[in-house]
Order: structure tokens, then C-alpha cells, then sequence
């Protein structure tokens, strides 16, 4: 295996591609194409959120990958239940306008006027994936691994309460104890976390959670269980265990015949054994998954901005290729109608 990553380096190192509008060329991407057959689990890193030069190498690498069936999942650093709904949509089996929940991909983002994954470029790639899913035989499957949303799940468990006055009164009062949470949050900052009345609210919706899931909970509404559970685990832990978490989400989607690309953060996606603060994702897979896991890292580029050079090459031990583009500008976050 050693001698194979040195092998696949060399070739990758040959590689200079210069071209408008951060266009990879048809030689380039077939040479990324033969040397990923092998991973099951890609890694797509981003340097920063938000940039719309990250954003649209990322789709049109996504784009490549799809349509040479390197690929058939696509995991998101996004709530599970959002990209569940928007799994359905590009499916072709729920009526949907997606710019509309687009935000709710990462409500704390939302919540705090941040953009993460409303933009056009992301609505783009749904709406071309939806378009893929329809004229091939051979689907591609969108997964969120991250618990970033709770007024969807919450929403979505009502149906299953039926005419019981008290769980929905349970469900409304863990939607309040939790915007009121994350309210105190962004006005008062992080350290109101440690204060006796903000681990109370947390720890009732907590419960509240906890005793709704031994009422209702199932199969169908598990997704959303699931959500509501690491939401309301994560903010109280000093583990902080979000990335162990996204691990586990991940490996459900992971099995024999399926290869999934992970659209997250450099950060969550890199093999750093040195920070100590946690583990993270990037080396969860690595450890487990040691043969099958390929690391590609996006950053920006060193070149001439007005003619930029996307270098590929595995310089920096954190992964295994790094794709160097212009970051552009912020992206511009989409309205909901």
C-alpha cells in the first residue's frame, strides 16, 4: 500500500491544470478518476465555508465522480433529517421547493444569519442530481452526518403522537427550552452554557426527548430521534463529541458496494492524530477504514488569481491529494420565496 501512495503521488504531482472559470480539464479529472476506484470513502474538504470558488470545484468534482460511478453517496456535514427530506426530493418522491430548507441544513448557522449550504451552487448540484436520478438507472443517495437541526425533527415526530395532548405539549415545550438555549447563547456567549439555568432548560429538553423516543419512536421516525438526541447530548458535553458522532452517522451508509464522498470541512476530513482537543472524523476513518479512506483537501490557491492553477499533489501528511483554487468571493445565501 505504501508503494502505491508513492506511486499515485508521482502521478498526481504531474498534474498543473490552468484554465478559466476553475474549470478541471476532461485529462485531469480522468486521472483523479482512476486512482479513487479503490476508496469506498472520499473525503472533500473545504479550507473555509461559504466560498463560492470551494463551492463550485467542489460540485463540478461531485458532478464527475457521479456521473463515472465513482461514487453514489453523498454525505453532508448537515442535519440528518433535512438531507433526508432532500434525499426524497432528488428522488423524485416528494414535491419540494429545496431553496426553501436549504438553510436548515445547519440551523445554528441560520439562526445566527450565516450561510453554510443555501446557496446557488448547492441548489444547482440538487437540482442536477435530481435531474441524474431520473434518467439513470444507477441513483445517488444524499445523507447528512451531522446534528445541526431540531425544529424539523420535532416537527416531523408530531404526526406520531396522535390526538396525546401531553406529548405534543412535551414536543412544543423541548422546541421553546431549546430556541431559548441557543437564543442565550448568541446573546449572552458560549460560556452561559456552564450557568445552573441554561443546563436545566437543556437537560429538561433533553429528557423530554429521551421520554418521547420510548413512546413513539421506530423505525420510520428514527432519523429524527437520532438527530434530536446528539443535538441535545452535544451542547452540555465537555467531549464535545460532534466528529465521533459524524463518524457513527457515517458508517450506516457504509457497506459493501457503496462508495460515498463526505462534503465537510478540511478540518473534520484531515488525518490529525496530533489534536488533542478530540478525535476527528478525518482520523476515526482512517483508523478503521485505513485502505479504503481517501483524504482531498480544498484550498486556496497560491497562483496568479487572475489565471489560477489548480495543483494536485499530497504534500501535507494530513491528506492524501490537496486541490489548490481560488476561494472566491462569499457566497450569496439564498431567500426562501
Amino acid at each position: 500500500m505504501y508503494q502505491h501512495r508513492l506511486i499515485l503521488a508521482a502521478l498526481l504531482m504531474l498534474f498543473t491544470v490552468r484554465a478559466p472559470a476553475q474549470s478541471f480539464s476532461d485529462k485531469d479529472l480522468n486521472a483523479l478518476s482512476d486512482n479513487m476506484k479503490q476508496y469506498d470513502i472520499i473525503g472533500l474538504g473545504e479550507a473555509e465555508h461559504f466560498r463560492q470558488g470551494y463551492y463550485k470545484s467542489k460540485v463540478e468534482l461531485i458532478k464527475h465522480f457521479v456521473q463515472h460511478n465513482i461514487i453514489d453517496i453523498i454525505a453532508l456535514e448537515a442535519s440528518m433529517s433535512v438531507a433526508d427530506i432532500l434525499n426524497s426530493y432528488i428522488h423524485g418522491e416528494i414535491e419540494l421547493d429545496p431553496k426553501g430548507i436549504l438553510a436548515s441544513l445547519n440551523e445554528p448557522y441560520s439562526l445566527q444569519g450565516i450561510g453554510l449550504f443555501d446557496t446557488v451552487e448547492i441548489l444547482e448540484m440538487l437540482e442536477w442530481l435530481k435531474q441524474h436520478n431520473t434518467s439513470n438507472y444507477r441513483k445517488v443517495k444524499i445523507v447528512g452526518i451531522d446534528c445541526q437541526n431540531y425544529s424539523i425533527p420535532l416537527s416531523k415526530i408530531e404526526k406520531y403522537v396522535g390526538d396525546d395532548l401531553k406529548m405534543l405539549e412535551e414536543i412544543r415545550e423541548t422546541q421553546k427550552l431549546i430556541n431559548q438555549s441557543l437564543r442565550s447563547i448568541l446573546d449572552s456567549g458560549v460560556l452561559v452554557i456552564k450557568t445552573t439555568e441554561w443546563l436545566n432548560h437543556f437537560k429538561k429538553a433533553k429528557y423530554n426527548v429521551r421520554a418521547l423516543k420510548e413512546q413513539i419512536g421506530n423505525k420510520e421516525n428514527s432519523v429524527f430521534f437520532r438527530e434530536l438526541e446528539q443535538f441535545t447530548n452535544l451542547w452540555d458535553d465537555p467531549t464535545f463529541p460532534r466528529d465521533s458522532m459524524m463518524y457513527e452517522n457515517l458508517k450506516q451508509h457504509v457497506f459493501a458496494g457503496s462508495r460515498a464522498v463526505v462534503w465537510a470541512h478540511n478540518f473534520h476530513i484531515e488525518n490529525d492524530p496530533e489534536f488533542v482537543a478530540y478525535k476527528k472524523l478525518g482520523v476515526f476513518l482512517k483508523e478503521n477504514y485505513p485502505e479504503k479512506y481517501l483524504i482531498i483537501g480544498v484550498s486556496e490557491s497560491d497562483s496568479d488569481k487572475n489565471y489560477p492553477a489548480i495543483n494536485i499533489h499530497s504534500l501535507d501528511a494530513k491528506y492524501d491529494m490537496m486541490i489548490n483554487v481560488d476561494k472566491g468571493s462569499k457566497c450569496e445565501r439564498l431567500l426562501a420565496n
